[in-house]
């Protein structure tokens, strides 16, 4: 009889064992992998300072797969089963082997070389190197139009000096993503919307910080414009994007203020058929980011006509303004408190205050505009940055603060003076309207009052800069170290600087 009542009394002592045998390994597994593996895989994931990104990937070809070494694994669970272990006393039992899933870097390194040449369609996200995320953030580059051609897609200069800092390479996992600029972003919209829900799913679902150059701040905008994809992204840093487009891409417009402004006859021919040319093949840009007009600075006129062959003509009206553009800037939806913006602006004659701006300040301008055509015709991009930042100085525009003013009369002034040879400060910075009308910077002094009008979660304005020194760092005209013209009692830094702390401060 007792002997029969211990059989039973085992056989209840087995069967329970066996019980909390399963659950342990269904449960523990988890709970150990959650807590356990991602503590050992941050420790190997960090480099320090004096690795490089190259170096990094070839030390990690072991954690390329994301597969945990087996050997590793089984020393942590004999110690986690040994008898002095408290953690047993439950009779928790680890499985000996095991494989995390880690999809952060299922995701190609980036191409260089010939294959950057090759026709690309769609958009696809690269890593810049292949380590698992662990504990850190995603952060996602978004280059700008031609960038997709260029190595690193234009971020070869900017995104080795981030990761050489360690604290950059504790806070974040680089991605980039590439997509055929030369769409219409209503066409690419859709997959660059795909991808990113991807990227977003494939780290752990953390909210995507993005930095973005020119149009891709407009890509970035259209994502935040998306109720099904606004969550998904906790920052979008844009650095000298047309956020109200630019007068530039307005073709029309463009070629009136040649009609109006330019007095050598050479120059306004050869100007308009350089501007003609490079529009065949570039029209997405007047579609996607010519000027909103939400300063209602864009003159109506009748047709106009140059006696000149191949001189400028066209038809200026409101219907060239950027109407989808504008919505989009307008949309209640969008929050802007997540967007930090940088511009900049050159210097040049049309900008500087002078008491008069009589017969000198002309034939300074002259020689100034007779010396950078001249340099521009070598394709040399800063010569032809400063080029279209003259030309762009030059716009013709009515003055939204002069009441009395009818829209047949043009502003004397240089309404977008402060650009940076692409994109004019007031639409880097992202101005709301209201501002846009109020506070046309029509010369340097003027900036100190925009900064109150801003409403972006930071916005910074540097002083002679170009479109492409936020990639490239300081051009030989330049300074190296720089003030932010809205902040001026910020200390001065590099331009890498800048962008480095305000991704490691906000």
């Amino acid at each position: 009889m007792i002997k029969t009542i211990y059989s039973l009394l085992a056989i209840s002592i087995l069967t329970i064992l066996s019980s909390l045998n399963t659950f342990a390994q269904t449960n523990t597994k988890t709970s150990l992998n959650d807590q356990v593996i991602p503590a050992v895989t941050e420790q190997i994931l960090i480099p320090d300072d004096n690795t490089s990104p190259k170096n990094i990937n070839n030390n990690r070809n072991s954690l390329n797969n994301s597969i945990i070494d087996e050997t590793a694994l089984n020393q942590i669970n004999t110690n986690l089963l040994s008898p002095e272990n408290p953690l047993l006393s439950d009779h928790t039992i680890l499985k000996t082997s095991t494989s995390v899933i880690d999809l952060s870097n299922d995701y190609p390194l980036p191409i260089s070389g010939k294959e950057l040449k090759e026709n690309f369609q769609g958009s696809k996200i690269y890593q810049y190197d292949n380590s698992p995320i662990g504990l850190r953030q995603p952060i996602l580059f978004v280059h700008g139009g031609g960038g997709e051609h260029q190595e690193l897609f234009r971020w070869d200069k900017l995104i080795p000096y981030l990761t050489q800092n360690q604290n950059f390479q504790k806070k974040y996992k680089v991605y980039l993503i590439r997509y055929d600029s030369k769409l219409l972003l209503s066409q690419i919209m859709p997959e660059i919307k795909e991808v990113i829900i991807k990227l977003y799913d494939n780290t752990g679902k953390k909210p995507l910080r993005l930095v973005a150059l020119s149009m891709g701040g407009n890509v970035a905008q259209r994502l935040l414009a998306d109720t099904q994809v606004d969550h998904m992204i906790a920052q979008v840093f844009a650095m000298g994007s047309p956020f109200h487009g630019s007068p530039l891409f307005c073709s029309d417009w463009f070629s009136y203020s040649l009609y109006k402004r330019h007095h050598l006859a050479a120059v306004k021919v050869l100007d308009n058929v350089e501007y003609k040319e490079y529009f065949k093949f570039h029209k997405n840009y007047q579609t996607d980011l010519g000027w909103d007009d939400d300063d209602n600075a864009m003159p109506i006129t009748s047709s106009f006509h140059s006696n000149l062959p191949l001189g400028p003509k066209g038809v200026l009206n409101r219907k060239e303004a950027n109407n989808g553009l504008s919505a989009i800037v307008n949309e209640d939806a969008l929050d802007k408190q997540k967007i930090i913006t940088y511009a900049g602006y050159l210097i040049n004659p049309y900008i500087i205050n002078t008491p008069n701006k009589g017969i000198l300040h002309k034939i300074r301008i002259g020689l100034y505009q007779f010396k950078t055509f001249l340099i521009a015709q070598t394709a040399n991009e800063l010569a032809a940055l400063k080029l279209l930042n003259m030309e762009i100085a030059q716009m013709v525009a009515n003055n939204p603060n002069d009441q009395q003013q009818s829209k047949s009369k043009v502003n004397k002034g240089y309404e977008y003076g402060l650009n940076d040879g692409i994109t004019p400060v007031s639409s880097a910075i992202f101005l709301p309207p209201h501002a846009l009308k109020s506070y046309p910077l029509v010369n340097e002094s003027e900036l100190i009052h925009v900064s109150k009008v801003t409403d972006v979660k930071v916005a910074r304005v540097f002083r002679n800069i170009n479109h492409v020194t936020f990639v490239d760092g300081p051009p030989k005209h330049g300074t190296k170290y720089l003030v932010d013209e809205l902040h001026p009692n910020e200390p001065k830094q590099t331009i890498f600087n800048w962008i480095l702390n305000e991704l490691l401060n906000t």
